[in-house]
């Protein structure tokens, strides 16, 4: 077990133990009782936690993903009224809320582009990108969502697939930073059910950080790209220089793949989760 889980586990516990004990543990019967001394007693009501231990629980608990919506709504059924397509309506509106706020822009000077909020470890958010925007080492700048910009560093990249990541410090961000943030659904199941067909959207930061977004259809799951050695998820969809590093989601908003490429002629290759997952152990070399 890492010691990112451990601690995800342990910070879950403690906020948890926290809603227990606010509905189990009773109030002293005594009317003059108070919690006046609480700066120098831990009272049984209140289990402390700081906002990293917090941050690390919601993480670890999955309240900060995308693609948190119920998939199996059955078209068929819910088109059938006025009611179903507008919960189709505000799903979709939902999934690209959530979506937008795993996207960053990555700035290294001579380079920029896009990148994903990928996972949290030893209390650094790490991000991924594409490695033709990143070197070992290099420092620059990531812009989130609400405008906010901090300072990063390059924590490796993969030897042979177009992949890095980045990391940045929590500190470097306000509670409230924090919270507006999403980390990409990485639940492999969702892109192996994906089809030929399926709709998707890409969102990247080519003119603002989260602000391009295209909506498209699968053409193949795995189509193998010589150019990149490996197979990529192959798309019917719109993509802006700038967009690579990006994310590549389903209609749920599960973010299925990193755009990688793209050509003037409405067509975009991504490199898949599970791809991304497998290089992630490699570079950063977690077990």
């Amino acid at each position: 077990m890492t010691g990112r889980v451990k601690k995800g586990i342990k910070s879950c516990c403690k906020i948890m133990l926290f809603i227990v004990g606010f509905f189990l543990c009773p109030l002293e019967a005594d009317a003059e009782a108070d919690f006046s001394d609480y700066t120098s007693v831990r009272h049984p009501l209140i289990q402390a936690t700081d906002v990293v231990e917090e941050y690390e629980g919601l993480e670890a608990l999955g309240f900060l993903d995308t693609g948190k919506w119920d998939n199996n709504l059955e078209p068929s059924v819910t088109e059938q009224s006025e009611y179903g397509a507008l919960l189709q309506s505000l799903q979709r509106e939902n999934a690209y809320e959530k979506a937008r706020a795993s996207i960053v822009q990555i700035n290294m000077g001579a380079y920029y582009g896009s990148g994903v909020i990928w996972d949290l470890q030893d209390e650094n958010i790490i991000l991924v990108s594409n490695a033709h925007l990143l070197q070992n080492g290099e420092k620059g700048l990531v812009t989130f969502g609400n405008g906010v910009s901090v300072e990063a560093t390059v924590m490796g990249v993969s030897d042979t697939l177009d992949i890095g990541f980045v990391e940045v410090p929590l500190s470097s961000l306000t509670r409230e930073d924090w919270l507006l943030l999403r980390f990409a659904d990485k639940d492999e199941g969702n892109y192996q059910s994906l089809l030929p067909g399926d709709e998707i959207f890409v969102i990247g930061s080519s003119t603002g950080t989260g602000q391009d977004y295209y909506e498209g259809t699968i053409g193949n799951v795995a189509y193998y790209f010589p150019e990149f050695g490996t197979n990529m998820l192959y798309g019917y969809c719109e993509a802006l220089p700038g967009m690579s590093g990006g994310g590549t989601f389903d209609k749920y908003g599960h973010f299925i793949g990193m755009v990688t490429a793209g050509t003037e002629n409405g067509e975009i290759a991504s490199l898949p989760l599970e791809t991304i997952l497998e290089e992630y152990e490699k570079v950063l070399k977690y077990p």
